[in-house]
């Protein structure tokens, strides 16, 4: 794996991890408070009143009814549609949605909705980041295996590719050292030859030693013949090789531009709806 990708995946971690706390965070949360009767009336402040805001007038709370923020209310009707067991429909979200209604209409403003609004956003943004996060990094897991299996692949042909250019290289040597003790053979011989003053014999050598010449030559023509197979699987080989990572990189492009289109609608959801 390259450094950029391992930089790339460690953000897209970090980022899918801070996601989670923020949703773990926010179902705590939920979860936390008890839910809240319906008959109860109680003045819940939306937030705290500064110096300059005129006092509101609370409601009388009794000891046993204490208030409650918005975010107590999501809580508590998160809780009870988790817990409850009796066929009830109502979602957290149409809980609190309902509860805001209750808040506009005892205080004759229009916050308590807003900040429902905000709250489903908000919820809303993290689901769709983590989902986000999540797929993307199972794409770059298949992108990576598929990188890894081809690299793989590779290795074992270039490998395997070493070991027969050794055993050719081998044979080559052998073949060299072998005519290398024919022609010293032959050179000795045409010196006894000589010496003995022997004509047939000499005729007879120039015979032989015209047919170890035609061996020798066709032994150099077929290591001349070896040598060109040779050159021409290195071709093939390094030609292969060039096609596969022209495909590897056609893929990455595409994956990478598949990636930043399906990326961009989600991010675009997220600000529209901040």
């Amino acid at each position: 794996m390259s450094e950029r990708k391992r930089r790339r995946v460690d953000q897209d971690a970090r980022r899918l991890e801070l996601c989670a706390d923020d949703l773990r965070e926010l179902g705590s949360a939920i979860g936390s408070c008890l839910f809240r009767a319906p008959s109860t009336h109680v003045s819940v402040p939306l937030q705290a009143p500064s110096s300059s805001s005129k006092p509101r007038k609370t409601v009388s709370k009794s000891p046993s009814s204490p208030s409650r923020s918005l975010y107590s209310l999501v809580s508590s009707a998160a809780y009870a549609t988790k817990t409850n067991v009796s066929g009830q429909q109502d979602t957290w979200q149409a809980t609190l949605s309902r509860f805001a209604l209750e808040i506009a209409e005892k205080n004759g403003s229009k916050e308590a909705i807003e900040r429902c609004d905000r709250l489903k956003r908000r919820f809303e943004a993290l689901s769709d980041t983590v989902r986000l996060c999540q797929e993307k990094v199972r794409a770059t897991g298949s992108e990576l295996t598929l990188q890894n299996r081809v690299e793989s692949q590779l290795a074992q042909e270039e490998t395997a590719w070493e070991q027969q250019m050794q055993t050719r290289e081998q044979r080559v040597a052998e073949r060299e050292v072998e005519l290398q003790a024919l022609k010293e053979e032959n050179e000795a011989d045409a010196a006894a030859q000589e010496e003995n003053g022997n004509s047939e014999e000499e005729e007879q050598d120039e015979e032989e030693e015209q047919v170890e010449i035609t061996e020798l030559q066709e032994a150099v023509a077929l290591r001349a013949e070896e040598k060109r197979d040779i050159e021409a699987a290195i071709d093939s080989l390094q030609r292969k090789k060039t096609r596969r990572q022209a495909v590897i990189a056609e893929e990455k492009k595409k994956k990478e531009a598949e990636s930043v289109t399906w990326r961009q609608t989600p991010l675009q959801q997220l600000e529209n709806r901040c």
